[in-house]
This record gives structure tokens, sequence and C-alpha cells, in this order.
């Protein structure tokens, strides 16, 4: 019996061409998924609930993904098995990818009924059935027979070909969504899918097959062997040695760039100075480095040390990755993480392949198992890394988790390139030492050092030195800190827990974007009702109009007109002109009495932005009070509020360069700042005065210009966070004059020279900056 023939030459283009066509239709609408989330795209979609659906959206993708993918390959194979491989990998892809094309069908369906949001999350899971039924088949493909023959280099071709779709997916998706809504993306949708099926369908050769030839003279050389049922295939390919390795590796190989890719922004925005542009940089060197890397690497998985390469690459990516914590928080050591993790995939990826399509005879399952692991690993990542930032307050902990999971992952795969006589002392030594140094960033985090201050941009790291309880939850779009002195543990906990509890209740219901909470309701019902709020949310919108009205429209709520839309700051000025008649608080009709909310025009909208984490803070501090806590602070993003009989020392951060500008002594205050650095348009210079930059000017619709930073302390953080906003529209000569009508508050302008202008009242600032 002859073996199958390798694939046609001309065959690999055809397939490249496929899997590229259909990652990038795939990765426009997910880059494009938040951004209608946040509201960007226009009617019919109403903006959703924030954070739960897009992690639910990136959850579902990859269970559906890790779901679909072990009963595809399994398919495929099994109709190999019965001589009908020409069909089986060309029209299963094929058949995947017209499934995915009819998924905006599905959408406009459930838009028609008003379920938009959930329409859209169907086709989030469709693609990741979508992706687990067409890229193991394809990646088995790419490497050709079930034989002996070096694959490396096709399998490496494979991968860059799906690296290169992830990275330029978002510059697709971001053209196309430019000036349109969601419908421009799931047309491209369709047409890309439709194209890749094509290119699965008719470029697949009629011999490809995913099985190993069985030996002729043996009971297997039947002409119809009988493959075996799903989960008994399943547990064969799970069960055999090199998987039982390599397959943990895999799945923690992508739990550390899950973890990358979840946690590296909150990181960068809690540690280093904000530059979009360079963020966006950072986040992407990993691809980058992956994607000049796999044109060189590929033959690296054809030679004699393809388990060696597979091996030490993890281990280099997870390295880089646990690294990260104990590195100082600079633009350099994030560039040497991202660098070592990307280089590190990029030698790793084909090997891993090539070790998978080699691992037994049922090659398309054994692609779909890998396959299944790495989404698993993309599943258990963020989770893993929420679980860090709760027990240690910072970013960096779910890095460095991260990497130590990615680490102790690969060592059983790295033990097999051993002798047998070292493997047990050397892999014991290993892990001792993995724990050792991961245990350095995180005993640094729970025992800060002794001056333990907060600061404005990073309120005291993770926790203040001498508060015994301390505790962190991702909410309000960062990490929300509580340092509690508190009579015991349980107090401490029991606070803690409702507290969390009150900080998403309240964050819920001030969202502007979310359809179910108090804002989200007025602003759907902007033009056409009233709408009834929490009693909570009504205060905050009338004390926010009452700021407006003292501030003489400094401050105005109803500047969500312009403000629902993602990154605003960095759209054409046209585009806010556009809303100039619907940003007016004096506009916003209340009625006590049936406690509702009416915006007489379409298109205005209500951004609380301006002081509900403010309002949020104050609110846990009264609840803590009565759960029995004596003193704490309470810090999201920087804003806090101290509270109990001792002296806080609270820094000042710098807004133009890293480290603090003094400090000061304050006990009982809300402190909160604004700035022109937080965020603002990619292109233009940190340095430059007249940034386009987020806090907008509510007269003309412009960023603020001026000084760089504010800094207010007051009695309340919701008046403090109220304050920020608006003395940094007017300045120092207008802010001084508002601040002097007793409204117990002091504020600190920072210019771009670091020039220091107070307001009478302000602490005095301790003589040496904290650095």
């Amino acid at each position: 019996m002859t073996s199958p023939a390798k694939p046609r030459p001309q065959s690999m283009p055809a397939l490249l061409t496929g899997l590229a066509l259909s990652g990038l239709a795939a990765g426009a609408f997910s880059f494009a998924y938040p951004l209608t989330a946040a509201g960007l795209a226009s009617a019919p979609l109403a903006p959703m609930d924030g954070a739960s659906w897009i992690g639910a959206a990136f959850s579902i993708y990859f269970l559906a993904k890790l779901a679909a993918a072990p009963v595809m390959g399994w398919l495929a194979d099994r109709m190999d098995g019965y001589g009908r491989s020409g069909a089986s990998m060309g029209t299963l892809m094929a058949l995947a990818c017209v499934f995915a094309s009819a998924l905006p069908l599905l959408f406009q369906a459930a838009s028609s009924v008003g379920k938009a949001q959930l329409g859209l999350l169907l086709v989030q899971a469709g693609l990741g059935l979508c992706a687990g039924a067409s890229r193991p088949l394809a990646l088995a493909a790419a490497a050709g027979p079930a034989s002996a023959a070096p694959a490396g280099r096709r399998l490496a071709q494979a991968a860059l070909a799906n690296q290169l779709a992830f990275l330029l997916a978002p510059l697709l998706g971001g053209l196309i969504l430019a000036g349109r809504d969601i419908q421009a993306v799931l047309a491209f949708l369709s047409v890309g899918m439709l194209a890749a099926a094509l290119f699965f369908f008719l470029a697949l050769p009629r011999c490809t097959r995913t099985f190993r030839p069985p030996i002729p003279g043996t009971a297997a050389s039947h002409p119809d062997p009988v493959r075996p049922r799903l989960l008994p295939a399943l547990r064969a390919a799970l069960a055999d040695p090199l998987a039982a390795r390599l397959l943990p590796a895999v799945a923690g190989r992508a739990l550390g760039i899950a973890a990358w890719a979840a946690f590296l922004p909150m990181f960068l925005t809690s540690s280093l100075p904000r530059d979009p542009l360079l963020f966006g940089l950072l986040f992407s060197l990993p691809n980058l480095a992956v994607c000049l890397g796999l044109p060189f690497t590929g033959r690296l998985a054809d030679g004699p040390y393809a388990l060696r390469w597979a091996a030490g690459g993890m281990l280099i990516s997870a390295l880089g990755l646990l690294a990260l914590p104990l590195l100082p928080s600079t633009i350099w050591a994030v560039a040497i993480s991202g660098l070592a993790a990307g280089l590190g995939s990029a030698a790793s990826l084909p090997a891993s392949l090539g070790l998978a399509a080699s691992s037994g005879p049922d090659r398309a399952t054994h692609m779909a198992v890998y396959q299944s692991a790495a989404s698993l690993g993309f599943v258990v990542g963020p989770l893993l890394g929420i679980l860090a930032v709760r027990a240690f307050g910072t970013a960096e902990a779910a890095l460095g988790l991260g990497g130590l999971c990615g680490v102790l992952c690969c060592l059983p795969l790295l033990a097999g390139t051993l002798p047998v006589a070292t493997r047990s002392p050397v892999l014991a030594g290993a892990v001792a030492l993995v724990l050792i140094l991961a245990a350095i960033p995180l005993q640094r985090d729970a025992h800060p050092p002794a001056t333990g201050l907060p600061s404005i941009r990073n309120a005291a790291a993770a926790s203040i030195s001498g508060i015994p309880y301390q505790y962190a939850d991702l909410a309000m779009g960062t990490i929300v800190r509580l340092s509690l002195e508190a009579p015991d543990r349980h107090v401490a906990d029991a606070a803690a827990d409702k507290a969390f509890e009150l900080i998403r209740i309240m964050q819920a219901d001030l969202d502007l974007r979310n359809p179910h909470g108090s804002v989200g309701r007025v602003n759907l019902n902007a033009g056409r009702a009233p709408a009834q709020v929490s009693s909570e949310a009504y205060g905050v919108i009338e004390r926010g109009l009452a700021w407006g009205r003292l501030t003489s429209g400094a401050f105005d709520i109803s500047v969500g007109a312009v403000s629902r839309v993602a990154a605003y700051w960095g759209l054409d000025p046209w585009y806010a002109r556009a809303q100039q008649g619907l940003v007016d608080y004096r506009k916003v009709v209340l009625d006590p009495v049936k406690r509702t909310v009416f915006l007489p025009e379409a298109g205005m909208a209500l951004d609380l932005g301006g002081l509900a984490k403010g309002a949020v803070i104050d609110a846990t501090v009264e609840l803590l009070r009565r759960s029995g806590v004596a003193a704490g602070i309470v810090e999201a993003g920087g804003d806090m509020y101290c509270f109990g009989t001792r002296a806080w020392r609270v820094g000042i951060e710098n807004p133009r360069g890293p480290g603090l500008l003094g400090s000061a002594l304050l006990r009982e205050r809300g402190i909160c700042g604004s700035g022109d650095y937080r965020r603002f348009a990619s292109g233009d210079d940190p340095r430059s005065q007249g940034r386009r930059h987020h806090v907008l000017d509510p007269h003309s619709l412009s960023s603020v210009s001026g000084s760089a930073a504010v800094t207010v302390f007051a009695e309340n953080a919701e008046t403090a966070d109220a304050l920020a906003t608006a003395l940094l529209v007017l300045g120092p000569e207008r802010g001084i004059e508002l601040l002097s009508r007793e409204l117990g508050a002091a504020a600190l302008w920072v210019y771009d020279d670091l020039t220091l202008i107070a307001s009478p009242g302000f602490p005095e600032m301790l003589s040496s900056p904290v650095r």
C-alpha cells in the first residue's frame, strides 16, 4: 500500500489564505464588540452594561471553541477512516465558515425583538464554534499526511497566518467601524467567512488525510478500519504519554497570554505615565515578536531537538511574565517582558504543533485536543488573575501568577528532555526556585515599605503599612482597594464583602452604558419619556445639576451626549460640535415626587463619571463605619477617602513623569485628581499643551487646556471628584474664587513645567518629594 502523497505545493497558499481570511473576519468583529458595548455603534443597538457583556463574550468564545474542537477533530478522523478524506478536511472547514457567515442573520433576528446585546453574544459564541471546528483541521491539513514527513515549516506558516490576522484585525475592524455601525462589521464578517470557505473547499487536495497510514499486513490495513467513538478517541489522545506532558504546557502558555491581554492595560495605567500610543505598542509587542520570529523557527520543529525547543520556548515565555513583578515598573521592564513572552512563543509554537501532530495516529483529533487545551488556558487565565488581584491588590500579581502557572505547567515537558536519572532532582529544584521567585513580588505586595504612602495615581500600591486588613477587587474599570482597621478579621471580612457588593450595585446603577441601570434608562428614553430612577441615582443626578449651577456650567453631567462614544476625545472635532446643542444641564427635568429624570431632546445623555466614583466611595465609607470599621482608606483608581482618627500621609502624583511631587498629612478627607495625562489622543505629544484629552470644557466641547492636573482635598469624595473636574476647566484664577465660597475644599494645580499653585487651605506639602 502506498502512503498518501504530500499536499500539493499550491494548496498551502490557499490554505493559509483561508486561515487568514477567517481570522481577520472573526478578529474584526471581536475588536468591534467591546466598542459597540461601549456605545460606539448607532441605533438600533442599545448600549450594553459594560464589562459584564464583554467578559461574557470573551469567555463564551473560548468555551465554544473548547467544546467544538475535539468533536470536529474526531469527526474528520472518523470520516477519513471510512475513505472519505477528500471530503472531510475541506468540507468540514468550509461548512464551519459558511455557518459563521450566516451569524449576522442571527443578530438581525435578535435585534428585531429588542435583544441586540444577546444577538452579539450569540455571534461571538458562533465564532467560537467556527474557530473550534476550522483551526484544528487547518493545522492538521497544514501538517500534511500523518507520516514521518517534516511538517514544522508548514505549521509555522499556518501559525504565522493566524498571528498576522490577530495583529491586523483590530486595525481593520476600526477602519470598517469608523463612521459606521456594527452592521458594516457584520457584513465584512459574512463576506470574509464566505471567501475563507471557498478557499478551504476548493484548495485542499483530495489526497489530504489526517490519520497515520496502517502498516501493510496488519489487521489495521483493512480498507475500512473501524474508528473509535468520540469519548474513547479523546481518552486515547489524552492518555498518550507525550500529550500528557504537552497539553498542560500548551494550556499554561495560553494562560499567560490571556493574563497579559487582560491585566497589562491595568498595570500600565497604574504604574506608568499614560501614553496610549506607547501602551498600544507595549501591548502588541509579544504578538509582533511572534510574527517576526515564526519565519525562522519553523525549521526547528523538524530537527531532533523539537521537544527542547517547545519546552524551552514555553519556559522563556512564562519567565517573561513572571519577571515583570520582579523588575522596576518602567517601560523597559514591560518591553523586556513582552519580548521574552513573544520570542518564547515563536520558538515553541511550531515545535509544539509538530509534537501534537506526531503524538498519535489520529492527527485531527490530536490537533483539536491541542486547541482545546489552549482554549482552556484562555478561559482560566483571567479568572486566576482576578483572584490574584483580590488577594494582593495589584495587576502585577495577576501577571506574575500567569507567568508562575506557565512555568509550572511546562516543567513536566521540560523534564522530558533531561536524562532519566536527573529528572526528579532537577524538577524539584526548579519548582522550589520558581516558587521562591514568585514569592518575592507577592511578599512585597503584601507588606509594602514602612512609608506606606498612598499616591493619587496608585494609592498605597497594594496596601497601607500598619493596617491589618487589606482587600482588593475589580470594579469601576479599575482596582478598588480597602485598607481597614477593625476589631477582628471576622468584622473586617464581613464589612469588605458588603462594601464590594454595594460598589457593584452602585456601579451598575450609575453606568451610562448599562441599559438596565438608572442612568442607562434615562439615556435610552431621551426625547421620549421620563425614566424613574433609584433614590441613590436621583440624589447623585440632583447634586450633579447643582454643581452645574454652582460652576456656571464648568461641570455638566449632560456631556454624555459626547462622552458616551468610546475614545471621544480622539475623534474629529466635528463630532463634538455636532452635539453642541445637546449639552446643557439646564434642560434636564427632575420630578422629585415621581423620582423621574427626563432628557427632552433625542441624543441627550447623562454621564455621571465626574462625580459617580466619589459618590460610590462615600457610600462605601458610610457602610464600613456602620459595619464596625474604625478607620481605613477606600481607594479606587487613585481617588480615595481616608477616615478614622489617625492621620494619613498622601502623595501627589507627577502628571508628567514617574514618582510624586510631594505628600501631605490629612484625616477625614476625600482626595481626587483630574488631568490631561489620564486619557488623551494617541498622536499627541505628552509634553505639549493643548493636547486632546478626556476632560472637556462643556461650553466649547474641546479638551481643557492650561493646567496639566489638579488635586482636590474635600470633606467628602464626591465633592472632591466633582471639583477636580470643574477646577481643571476653570483654572486657578476662577477656581480659587469658586473655592472661596466655603465649600470645605482646597486644590492644587500643576502646570506642564511642574509649577504648583495651591488654593488657601491646601495642606502644607512635605519638603521632600516621595519617589
